[in-house]
């Protein structure tokens, strides 16, 4: 496992060498991207009770709103940058779905797609590629991803590579120890996220529909991405070693 670490950040690491001289004044770091995606589930609140001041102990929500869910990608740069998200929602392209939450998906903050299962498919990837990571790239870019069979996917290698990205795979086994996000970002993410779905679970309940459970998904994904401070993205980048030769 850690040799296989090693190899990885050595091959990141002559990749950024090569590159570094092309442009002398650009921070390196900011070439360097890690994207993941993970689900938002309706219901994220801990197994365990909420005491909130001024309000009685209660017990966890986790009815059948549990059973739906959104994906979201979290995009980061090496020298700190949390960049907008992209979201996929259950629905069909084109229908009643893709219109309302494309009511209130503030672009270019985040981005959305739909997709039956509400994950990340090959049309989903292409789009977030075109929506989400283009227009936040400029130049030579090098992108770190698991070995997610989408992200492997001819389409998805070949739209990248033509925009200047290389795209570079943790090795299988490996995310825990060698992805940026999996080291020090998405613990503390979800952590917050559950936090912050227990609170507002004490305070308001559940929303009791569909629609109101995509958009209070959204909207708390939202607020915990903020809290995602440019150190924390940092050091997880360092704590990895990916830029560890850069000066």
């Amino acid at each position: 496992m850690f040799i296989a670490k090693a190899a990885f950040c050595d091959e990141v690491s002559v990749v950024l060498d090569s590159v570094v001289p092309l442009s002398p004044s650009i921070d390196p770091r900011m070439r360097v991207f890690n994207m993941e995606q993970t689900a938002i589930f309706a219901s994220m609140a801990p197994h365990s009770t909420v005491d909130e001041v001024n309000a009685r102990v209660v017990p966890a929500l986790t009815a059948g709103a549990d059973s739906q869910r959104i994906a979201m990608t979290v995009l980061v740069r090496a020298d700190g940058l949390v960049l907008p998200p992209h979201f996929v929602f259950k629905g069909q392209p084109g229908g009643t779905v893709e219109k309302e939450v494309q009511a209130y998906v503030p672009h270019p903050v985040a981005t959305c797609s739909v997709q039956e299962n509400a994950w990340f498919d090959e049309r989903v990837m292409l789009e977030w590629i075109d929506m989400s990571f283009r227009p936040n790239v400029c130049g030579y870019s090098v992108l770190l991803l698991d070995t997610l069979k989408t992200h492997k996917m001819q389409s998805v290698q070949d739209e990248l590579g033509g925009m200047g990205t290389s795209v570079h795979y943790v090795p299988p086994g490996c995310t825990g120890i060698t992805q940026p996000l999996d080291v020090g970002v998405m613990a503390p993410l979800k952590k917050h996220m559950s936090q912050n779905c227990a609170h507002a679970a004490v305070l308001n309940g559940l929303p009791e529909n569909s629609v109101e459970r995509r958009r209070y998904m959204f909207d708390q994904a939202m607020v915990v991405l903020q809290r995602v401070t440019a150190d924390t993205v940092r050091n997880a980048f360092q704590k990895v070693g990916v830029t560890g030769s850069i000066k």
